[in-house]
């Protein structure tokens, strides 16, 4: 959640090789945060989305962690 234009998700996707889930309301953010996650390649190890942290968590967050 929050995460801007994605320094940590992609640092966290191409340094540690971890599945990223990255979130930002702001439009402006989330537009760069999809040209930094193609930039790097990431496409495959970064989902973004664009919505509030509580929907964030609600639907994506929660619906990933009762399937496993």
């Amino acid at each position: 959640m929050m995460c801007g234009v994605g320094p940590l998700a992609i640092r966290a996707a191409k340094n540690k090789g971890c599945n990223v889930f990255a979130n930002d309301l702001n439009p402006s953010c989330f537009e760069f945060l999809q040209k930094n996650i193609r930039e790097n390649h990431l496409s495959h190890k970064i989902q973004s989305f664009n919505m509030c942290g509580r929907e964030f968590i609600r639907k994506i967050v929660s619906k990933e962690f009762s399937d496993s």
